[in-house]
């Protein structure tokens, strides 16, 4: 009988380039939380193996996953809560933490596919004001040397117009609306820069909001013969459930909080190889747990991260692969982990880290 190949040799190669752009990315992430300061973890116990639709599981996490969070610091954020540019007629209108800014987009989808999204107004408003924060964070904004700066200058004086021109003059004029981050060169993120180096995407702001949009928020059929079911935020961010049988998607650590906050969602404990504790402190962790009655047997977060920082990560995946599916290994901070992302067309159908090993983690040594 023929050996099982090793899957350590089968993996790819460390993508050096992206190990070193994400790192960068790391530590620009002025949004991220810290842990055992701004949140804690309780990982407990290892899950055991469960097979995939169940609705009953043996639990080995009496506990919630999440012991604490600085909700303060998480609604602060600018991409996760950030006051409306439009106006919300009253009777209509939710708490302003609630409705605007990443956590403002969590209730805007149906959890079960094969349902037509019905998208409102104020919807698009905040998937709108969402990308003008996430267009105008520090993750990645350029280090732009004075000759560079200007060659920008001059690129937004003639691709962007008259109100690009005042900008360069200084003139004090203000900027209509979601204008000033489309116009603006320093809010270049540094995913964009890198994007643009490598002719994935445009220099111009307005079209690199669109393809963000296109790729996280257009609608697509997930379920044959269904509406406008699904996009790649929802699956990505928010989780969804396939005809009630299983969950899919749903690797947001901020969602994952406050489902199992609003106790819709039971960690089940976490997943790892054999004599592999997670630390408290990962930034990354598998596990397992249930939402809304079903059993997700393996799932995969990043922990504090930003969400501006997680799209980064995954639209620099996408658009620098053509390949349906595209698995990319790389080093940040103390992680080895593998990014999978998968497309549907021009728009993200998942994508999902993996972690493979940390330089933090604590290992049990086998008893004698």
């Amino acid at each position: 009988m023929a050996a099982s190949p090793d899957p350590v040799l089968s993996r790819p190669a460390v993508n050096q380039e992206l190990s070193d752009l994400f790192n960068e990315l790391w530590r620009l992430d002025a949004n991220r939380m810290k842990p055992g300061t701004d949140y804690t973890l309780s990982v407990q116990g290892r899950a055991g193996f469960v097979s995939q639709g169940s609705h009953v599981v043996r639990d080995h996490a009496s506990q919630p996953l999440f012991s604490s969070v600085d909700e303060v610091k998480l609604r602060n954020a600018t991409t996760f809560s950030r006051e409306p540019m439009l106006p919300v007629p009253a009777r209509t209108r939710r708490p302003l933490a609630d409705r605007a800014g990443f956590m403002g987009l969590l209730d805007n989808y149906e959890r079960s596919t094969g349902v037509m999204e019905r998208v409102t107004p104020e919807e698009l408003a905040e998937v709108s004001l969402f990308l003008d924060a996430v267009l105008e964070t520090e993750v990645m904004k350029p280090l732009v040397k004075e000759k560079k700066r200007k060659k920008l200058q001059m690129y937004f004086i003639k691709n962007v117009g008259r109100e690009a021109s005042e900008l360069q003059r200084g003139a004090g004029a203000p900027v209509r609306g979601d204008q000033h981050s489309l116009l603006s060169y320093l809010a270049f993120k540094r995913a964009h820069q890198y994007l643009v180096s490598k002719g994935q995407s445009s220099a111009d702001l307005r079209q690199f909001k669109n393809q963000l949009n296109l790729i996280w928020f257009h609608l697509y059929h997930r379920q044959r013969n269904a509406g406008l079911d699904s996009c790649g935020f929802e699956h990505v961010f928010v989780g969804e459930m396939r005809s009630g049988t299983e969950i899919i998607g749903f690797h947001n650590w901020i969602q994952f909080y406050l489902q199992e906050k609003n106790r819709h969602l039971d960690y089940k404990g976490y997943k790892a190889r054999e004599n592999d504790l997670p630390d408290h402190d990962d930034h990354v962790l598998n596990m397992q747990f249930s939402w809304h009655g079903l059993v997700k047997p393996v799932g995969s977060a990043f922990i504090g991260t930003s969400p501006e920082f997680e799209m980064a990560l995954f639209t620099v995946v996408f658009l620098m692969n053509t390949e349906r599916s595209t698995t990319v290994l790389v080093n940040v901070d103390q992680c080895q982990m593998e990014l999978v992302v998968v497309r549907h067309g021009r728009s993200l159908g998942t994508a999902y880290p993996k972690l493979l090993s940390s330089n933090s983690r604590h290992v049990r040594q086998p008893s004698h």
